[in-house]
């Protein structure tokens, strides 16, 4: 999903919660979102249809800020 989709169910309260996971396998962060219905939606590219992935923690947590998250949880 794009951001500024996501930003949209954020605003109307659709999402319950946002997970930071690392990926290992590519070398960054990723931004996780759980509705209220249990379904879960990865912020995905601009280009194209896969995740989106943010080389620092500290990019991925700016970014949940920017979209209106003020607390989210990490998993190491």
């Amino acid at each position: 999903m794009q951001e500024r989709e996501i930003a949209d169910r954020v605003a109307s309260g659709e999402v319950r919660t946002i997970i930071i996971q690392r990926d290992p396998e590519r070398k960054g962060w990723l931004a996780r979102l759980i509705t209220h219905a249990g379904d879960e939606i990865y912020l995905e590219t601009k280009r194209g249809r896969e995740k989106r992935l943010f080389r620092t923690s500290d990019a991925v947590l700016r970014w949940c800020e920017r979209i209106g998250f003020r607390e989210v949880t990490v998993n190491l």
